[in-house]
């Protein structure tokens, strides 16, 4: 059985520390899982157990929103294992802000109120 990840919830364009997907039992040759998603780019593109029983990879979102992750196994030893339920992770737009163009002001004088656009509250 494969356990794959929890996945947080990312930023647009932020790249996830390192996320694990465990096995309980190493294959006796190789077998490869490769996620994939809508706007998500994982590094390495895929994972290949061989004799290891976990491995790690990241992923970067690039699609706001809720994002499927599938994964396709592979290699000699697929057939072993349950096949993987789809995952999902949040992608979240940028959080940005311009800040208001400042007067020169002169000693003592008080600016008018200035703004601040925000395009996204925090959470």
């Amino acid at each position: 059985t494969f356990t794959p990840p929890t996945y947080p919830t990312l930023g647009n364009g932020v790249t996830s520390a390192s996320l694990t997907m465990a096995v309980s039992a190493v294959p006796s040759t190789t077998v490869t899982i490769t996620p994939s998603g809508t706007g998500l780019t994982f590094n390495p593109t895929s994972l290949t157990f061989t004799t290891g029983a976990s491995l790690t990879w990241t992923v970067t979102g690039t699609v706001n929103g809720a994002q499927t992750i599938t994964y396709a196994v592979s290699g000699a030893d697929r057939y072993e294992y349950t096949p993987l339920a789809d995952g999902s992770i949040t992608i979240q737009a940028a959080k940005t802000f311009q800040p208001p163009s400042y007067p020169v002001l002169g000693n003592g004088v008080t600016s008018p109120q200035l703004s601040m656009d925000v395009s996204a509250l925090p959470a």
